[in-house]
């Protein structure tokens, strides 16, 4: 059989293989994950890589790409020994999540310790260890006595509300929990020390299935299409959260056994995924979720690695695109409480976005794409080293500044970036209401904004560099994606009879909705007119929700309330949707 020699880094893996599919699909195969958007369909052309030792001609489809000296793994069938050279990034922690203190909320943890002495049963007393034990900490199962150590002296009982779910020999005072949110894009942890109320480590990386598409859409076509697609999807989310959680125990210098429960929020999706249930139903009519309430269970139940005594609990959800993110979300910013008309959106690949009225709380969900993350953008990559994620012109001397993450030549443009430049050239007139870019044949001789406008491969395009530019076919990406946020705005709002005017406060929450300026937001029309002014920044709040209910218990009965009070409105049942999102479609004018 022939063999692949695959170069990552510094490391290199040697890999045979039976010819007859595409090198993307054969790499995945054997877990050696590269970035494919588009789930191998090759119509994102992000899948370049470098190969040596033979030749296979580009086909029609492959030389639609501009990619270099790279190639399409989806589009090449190999048949020979092939050394093929991979970037150098994989699955990488960034060590740090952007959180320094937790939420300010009344300090009832969920999981607390109870240390007592306990005698052994004399040779008179018709008792029992677990009759002795149960005096001291009350009653509990008979699976917490498998492997206890008997003898006498001090015990301690671990709790979770007021059931008892570990019992240790000896005195523990130490006690950990992890906060995890599933992001389709990003995965972030937080380790709590919830005996000092403080955080003791973070961890942030890539979520590793963006390596089988870059949306929930995608992911779900993967899952069924292939028979053990949802074994590999959910493996690698869970090998990547234990790999995070002790490295995060190890820089901590805390026992694994101590750690008691991992918190996790998603959206549906992805918590579907993570428990290794198939969520084919979510991605066809009826879009009904095979479970949407909260799971209580160990750890070691759900393929996690981490301590004996470490339970888990997933957030419930309120329907197949309102997850339990949304409702953590809810719960952190206390959107019930807050007075008049409210408006929560987490922008990103899958906008979610609640109005609250009254007592009344009604969300919707809009596929908004990956352009908005930099995702299927001529020179788009996410939010890292060497993006570009801010761009100001000056339409009066012709010159531009870009704020690039680090400093230094710019390798592309983030989704903030790409927003940023979208809304300059909305000001400055180089883009009409319509999207369509003004061609140089229009503007006067000696106006400088000719300067800007050039060419990448074969289409017209704001040009501020070799790696930094935007064409109009990147302008529509945005601007269908601006519109499926608008419109879901607009329809929350037509069906509670409010105008965009009335919403005192448009909360945006998510860690990419926090680098979005007000000016990208309202100038770009993926928020309306009337929000100026009324904007809040809420971050992460799918994180800061699961920190809550670590640190309050009674919280979680809160939480499960919310995801049953919030109702859906599922805009392809809102009458004239159509006609909504075409009057949504136009950018905002300047005139």
């Amino acid at each position: 059989m022939p063999k692949l020699l695959v170069h990552r880094a510094n490391e290199q893996r040697s890999i045979e293989y039976a010819p007859g599919e595409s090198l993307l699909h054969i790499l995945l195969a054997h877990e050696v994950y590269i970035e494919n958007p588009c789930n191998g369909r090759g119509s994102c052309g992000k899948c370049g890589v470098i190969i040596r030792g033979a030749e296979y001609e580009r086909s029609a489809d492959e030389k639609r790409f501009d990619t270099g000296s790279k190639r399409l793994a989806c589009m090449i069938y190999p048949k020979d020994d092939l050394e093929v050279f991979l970037d150098g990034e994989t699955e990488k922690s960034s060590g740090f999540v952007n959180a320094k203190e937790l939420p300010d909320v009344p300090y009832v943890p969920f999981v607390s310790l109870k240390t007592c002495p306990v005698e052994p049963p004399g040779l008179r007393e018709r008792t029992s260890w677990k009759e002795m034990l149960e005096a001291a900490f009350g009653p509990f199962g008979h699976e917490l006595l498998y492997g206890l150590e008997l003898r006498g002296g001090d015990y301690t009982a671990v709790y979770a509300g007021d059931r008892a779910i570990a019992i240790r020999p000896g005195r523990h005072e130490e006690n950990y929990s992890v906060a995890v949110d599933i992001g389709t894009t990003t995965v972030q942890l937080i380790l709590v020390d919830t005996a000092r109320k403080r955080i003791a480590a973070s961890r942030a990386f890539v979520n590793p299935q963006k390596d089988f598409g870059l949306d929930v859409i995608t992911r779900i076509s993967y899952i069924s299409e292939h028979p053990d697609g949802i074994d590999r999807l959910s493996s690698a989310i869970r090998k990547s959260i234990s790999k995070a959680v002790a490295e995060m125990a190890a820089e901590a210098k805390v026992d694994l056994d101590d750690i008691y429960e991992i918190v996790v929020s998603a959206n549906t999706a992805m918590e579907h995924i993570f428990m290794a249930v198939p969520p084919d139903s979510i991605g066809r009519a009826p879009y009904a979720p095979v479970f949407k309430d909260e799971i209580l269970q160990a750890a070691s139940f759900a393929g996690l690695q981490a301590g004996k005594f470490t339970r888990l609990y997933v957030l419930p959800s309120v329907s197949a695109y309102i997850g339990a993110d949304i409702v953590s979300g809810a719960l952190a910013t206390d959107i019930d409480e807050r007075p008049g008309n409210v408006l929560f959106i987490d922008i990103g690949t899958n906008g979610e976005i609640i109005l609250k009225q009254g007592a009344g709380m009604i969300a919707t969900s809009c596929a908004a794409g990956p352009a908005l993350e930099g995702m299927n953008i001529s020179c788009g990559m996410r939010a890292q080293e060497g993006a570009v994620q801010d761009v100001v012109l000056n339409e009066a001397t012709g010159e531009f500044s870009l704020d690039v993450i680090g400093g230094g030549e710019p390798k592309g443009i983030c989704g903030s970036g790409l927003l940023g430049a979208i809304a300059e050239m909305l000001r400055v007139g180089l883009v009409d209401k319509n999207g369509r870019m003004v061609k140089e044949s229009a503007m006067a001789p000696d106006d400088v904004r000719r300067g800007w406008l050039g060419e990448r491969g074969g289409k017209a395009a704001l040009c501020l560099g070799d790696a930094a530019f935007v064409t109009k076919s990147d302008i529509r990406s945005v601007q269908l994606s601006k519109t499926a946020i608008l419109s879901g705005v607009v329809a929350l709002l037509e069906n509670a009879g409010l105008t965009a005017g009335e919403v005192g406060e448009y909360i945006v929450a998510g860690q990419f909705g926090k680098h979005l300026t007000e000016d990208m937001l309202v100038r770009t029309g993926l928020l309306p007119q009337e929000a100026r002014g009324r904007i809040t920044y809420a971050g992460n709040t799918s994180m800061k929700g699961a920190l809550k209910v670590i640190l309050n218990g009674p919280m979680r009965k809160k939480l499960s309330e919310l995801s049953k009070e919030i109702e859906f409105l599922e805009l392809s049942t809102v009458e004239g949707y159509d006609k909504l999102f075409v009057r949504t479609s136009y950018f905002p004018s300047e005139e």
